[in-house]
């Protein structure tokens, strides 16, 4: 693999997004390509028990220091904005910096949308750029509305001047940076943030086109379809949550948000199973206790592609890869969306007949109870979902054109 061209795959994003990353590098290598995966340095463990190439990109602000999520409409844009300065803006000159080490001569960039210093350290070292998403948040069109807003559309026009809005306010905020980050490199100013979140040349959506809703895509935009991918081989435990799950009837899955979430979202948990009469297991990184308590059986992880299938519904924030395992399980849902793309799983599978949603400052035992039946009652339409999703490859399909146009583009850098 030394004579060919090297893929440099930039993750970027929350654990939703790294695992479908970590996934398309291990089919790449299978299919002879080789590849080094750069990511934030929380991500290292799972690519070196997947067997992946690694490299750090430093640290990203730690979740936890983050308030609560049970966030009010008029706070989204305002948290919006903050997290893309947190999370997205001020690690870009320190990004640049680590991938201009990584980098060589006749490499082939393939990065997530939120990784901005990609497209501009491709361009100071004129290597190709492309992108790979496993979501279609940051893809302005005439279908939906921008991320952070709760309504999924009100009409192309309206849609159309939302994201031209969209994308001054990113420009008035962050512009100024990229430009000083470009500036260090030798290359010219982006005109717009979002210049810098697709390549014109090509871009692979790693998700379904089910989930599209409507959504026209450029024509050098692909969904590549679904695959499933989640951290089993991490996992290390199991037994007590197994015997737990053997001792009754399937469970509601509640899964908390992995950033601090107001101290009565497992009361509201616990509350909605007795009012419901069923079992509950509550998956929350931060429990400082893990154990059955009453009606719930508290844990900090266990991999939904395993716990999702023995389910009879789950309780979520829609977060990307949570959103696409329950999915995949065919098991309906509750979504409570507070932010960012949340608000876009939420309407997207609700319109697929598998969802309901309901906004986290709407929280309550007795909604949340009315929200859960609602979902069950949805329980053959998420299961034909599933059905459907399990045909597709994306990983799968998405590896073997990277695979072909990196060999393509290292021929004709060659030549």
């Amino acid at each position: 693999m030394s004579d060919s061209p090297r893929l440099v795959l930039v993750a970027g994003g929350s654990l939703g997004d790294a695992l479908p990353m970590v996934g398309l590098a291990k089919r790449l290598l299978a299919a002879g390509v080789d590849v080094l995966l750069a990511a934030e340095s929380s991500v290292e463990l799972l690519a070196r028990t997947e067997r992946v190439p690694f490299a750090s990109l430093g640290e990203i602000p730690r979740l936890d220091d983050d308030k609560p999520v049970r966030v009010r409409p008029g706070e989204r844009t305002g948290m919006f904005l903050t997290q893309t300065r947190r999370w997205v803006i001020d690690p870009v000159a320190r990004t640049a910096a680590r991938l201009g080490e990584l980098v060589r001569d006749g490499d082939v960039i393939v990065a997530h949308p939120i990784q901005l210093a990609a497209p501009l350290v491709a361009r100071s070292r004129g290597l190709p750029w492309l992108t790979v998403s496993p979501a279609t948040w940051l893809f302005p069109n005439d279908e939906r509305m921008p991320l952070y807003l709760p309504r999924p559309s009100l009409g192309r026009t309206v849609n159309r001047l939302a994201w031209r809005r969209f994308g001054r306010r990113l420009d008035q905020h962050f512009l100024r940076d990229l430009a000083r980050v470009a500036d260090g490199l030798g290359v010219a100013a982006p005109t717009s943030v979002l210049e810098l979140t697709a390549s014109p040349r090509r871009t692979l959506l790693l998700t379904s086109p089910l989930f599209l809703d409507s959504r026209r895509l450029a024509p050098h935009v692909t969904a590549t379809g679904l695959e499933a991918c989640d951290t089993v081989r991490l996992w290390r435990g199991g037994r007590a949550l197994d015997a737990f799950l053997d001792a009754g009837d399937p469970p509601v899955v509640f899964r908390a948000p992995p950033m601090p979430v107001p101290a009565s979202l497992r009361e509201v948990a616990a509350a909605t199973c007795d009012r419901l009469g069923v079992r509950g297991v509550y998956l929350d990184i931060w429990a400082t206790e893990t154990g059955q308590d009453g009606s719930l059986f508290v844990e900090r992880y266990a991999p939904l592609s395993v716990l999702a299938t023995r389910c009879v519904a789950g309780v979520h924030y829609g977060g990307l890869g949570t959103s696409a395992m329950f999915a995949a399980a065919g098991r309906p849902a509750v979504i409570l969306p507070a932010m960012m793309d949340q608000f876009e799983s939420a309407g997207v599978f609700a319109s697929l007949g598998a969802a309901v949603r309901l906004d986290w400052h709407r929280l309550t035992p007795a909604r949340l109870a009315a929200a859960v039946t609602r979902a069950l009652a949805l329980t053959d339409r998420a299961r034909a979902l599933g059905d459907r999703l399990s045909d597709e490859r994306g990983l799968i399909a998405a590896a073997a054109e990277l695979a072909a146009a990196t060999r393509l583009l290292g021929r004709v850098r060659s030549g």
